[in-house]
């Protein structure tokens, strides 16, 4: 029991996950069996993003 434990844990950390795309969709489900997220609609359409995102940070005037 012991070694089949090891073996499979060595086997899991060899492969770990990819890394994720960055992607923008709106949280919906196909079926509306969750009460939290919306029921998809044809106008819910995924894109795509192949870099990462482009954080600007601007300078706020002071208005007082």
């Amino acid at each position: 029991m012991t070694m089949a434990l090891i073996e499979t844990i060595t086997e899991i950390t060899e492969r770990p996950n990819p890394p994720r795309r960055h992607r923008t969709y709106p949280r919906v489900v196909t079926r509306h069996r969750a009460h939290s997220h919306r029921i998809k609609r044809p106008t819910d359409r995924g894109q795509r993003h192949y870099t990462p995102p482009k954080i600007h940070i601007s300078k706020v005037p002071c208005l007082t």
